[in-house]
């Protein structure tokens, strides 16, 4: 599967890595804040999954306007679509990596974890995985052989990397801990796997249950009962959820009208939007992006 993969040439200190990548980034946690514009310095949202791996210091990520504390000896994983911005302590040791979608859903049914599955469900904003030393070692051993293919240009080095990363991920979801309401029937967590990745693709053009129980075969109650079943909520609660998510980062992180961004939604009528957004969020729009904005 090596068309996956798109890897940038080498680069020494003083060269300034992309704050994304097409499919594949590691650059390592150490120094991340003399990087002008680094990945995780500046507030935005990215097309990625992402990785911080954590062995030494601490640090704040910020994920959808919630603060999260990083603790050393920890994985946090974080999907695609989510706004974020992270800080951390000067002792700080780790890794960030980021892959595509494409090569996330790739290894996360090579794997089939639980992990994984956490966050290509979006049942959790952010999953965290606490290690013991001998699993940060292990993996602090694999991620230091991933950068070091990641900068040569040695024979097969894009199936390395992959079969690297992989055996990297074996190893946290060997640690992960499932939460006891999260422990789901197969046939019931892939069908609200492949409902969370429609809804983050086509979340804008559709926002009726029915059309997403057409796309995945089902009727609209089943649908529902089982999205509630996994996450706790229906599919329809999802969907404005989402969107709401979706218009609060917006509003958050763009100089964008309720106008404009009602329309980039899928709202024609700004009246619509205005009620859903208060319905939802117990707020009316201006006042929302006056308060982030404050």
């Amino acid at each position: 599967m090596n068309e996956l993969l798109v890897f940038k040439p080498a680069r020494d200190a003083n060269t300034l890595r992309q704050p994304l990548v097409p499919v594949f980034d590691i650059q390592p946690l150490a120094g991340w804040d003399e990087v002008p514009g680094g990945s995780l310095s500046t507030l935005q949202k990215t097309d990625a999954y992402e990785f911080i791996w954590i062995q030494q210091g601490t640090g704040s990520l910020m994920v959808d306007m919630q603060n999260i504390p990083l603790k050393p000896y920890q994985v946090y994983s974080l999907s695609a679509g989510q706004l974020r911005k992270a800080s951390f302590s000067n002792d700080v040791s780790g890794f960030y990596i980021s892959l595509s979608p494409e090569l996330f859903y790739l290894l996360a049914n090579e794997t089939n974890s639980a992990f994984l599955s956490a966050q290509c469900i979006g049942i959790q904003q952010v999953t965290s995985v606490q290690l013991d030393e001998e699993t940060i070692d292990e993996t602090g051993e694999v991620l230091r052989k991933i950068e070091r293919e990641y900068v040569n240009n040695g024979t097969h080095r894009l199936e390395i990397i992959k079969g690297l990363f992989r055996i990297f991920l074996l190893y946290v979801a060997g640690k992960y801990v499932q939460p006891e309401q999260q422990e789901l029937q197969n046939k019931d967590a892939q069908l609200v796997k492949e409902f969370m990745m429609l809804l983050r693709k086509q979340f804008k053009q559709k926002r009726l249950v029915l059309d997403y129980a057409k796309e995945l075969c089902v009727t609209p109650n089943y649908l529902n009962r089982v999205v509630k079943k996994v996450s706790g909520f229906t599919a329809s609660h999802h969907i404005q959820q989402y969107i709401i998510l979706e218009a609060k980062r917006r509003a958050s992180h763009s100089q964008s009208s309720m106008k404009e961004i009602a329309y980039t939604l899928g709202f024609n009528d700004n009246a619509h939007f205005s009620k859903f957004f208060k319905n939802n969020t117990g707020m009316n729009f201006t006042s929302y992006k006056r308060k982030v904005s404050a």
